[in-house]
């Protein structure tokens, strides 16, 4: 019996890590999961318990049946793709936020994310009930030099 427990534990290990793996998406389908794309950079990040209130500095903030979610604020400075015209007729740059739950297991660091500020980024959202959310739980960010890949695939459009 003993060995029993042994072979099962052996094989949940490596499910367990399996199953928050994502298998890396292609600049195409970032593209084609994205109702919103934009140029922009990060105001702020702070991780956020269900009461509202700021998680501390070296507290469990995200994984599996964590209730705490991601808050981003995100200045838009350039609009490259809008399928639902929520940028229409407003001024950039403009300051969004979006919120998300992550499956990956993270505390709040040292620095309480001030290293995120001012980071510039391409940010790939969707519009879903109301408020804008990451267009994949994983990849959602991409560095500014990749500006001109993300044109091309915006240009080349659905398959």
């Amino acid at each position: 019996m003993k060995y029993i427990y042994i072979q099962i534990f052996c094989l949940l290990i490596p499910l367990s890590l399996w199953a928050t793996k994502f298998r890396p998406l292609s600049i195409e389908d970032r593209v084609k999961r994205s109702s919103i794309i934009a140029e922009g950079e990060i105001v702020s990040l702070q991780c956020i318990d269900p009461k509202g209130q700021r998680v501390g500095v070296g507290k469990r903030c995200t994984g599996p049946g964590n209730p705490n979610q991601l808050s981003y604020v995100f200045t838009i400075k350039n609009v490259l793709k809008d399928s639902t015209n929520f940028f229409k007729n407003k001024n950039l740059p403009l300051n969004v936020s979006f919120k998300f739950t992550s499956m990956a297991h993270l505390r709040v660091p040292e620095d309480n994310y001030d290293s995120a500020k001012g980071k510039k980024r391409l940010v790939f959202l969707q519009w879903f009930k109301d408020e804008l959310k990451p267009a994949h739980q994983a990849f959602y960010f991409m560095n500014v030099e990749d500006l001109p890949k993300v044109e091309e695939a915006i240009k080349k459009g659905p398959e």
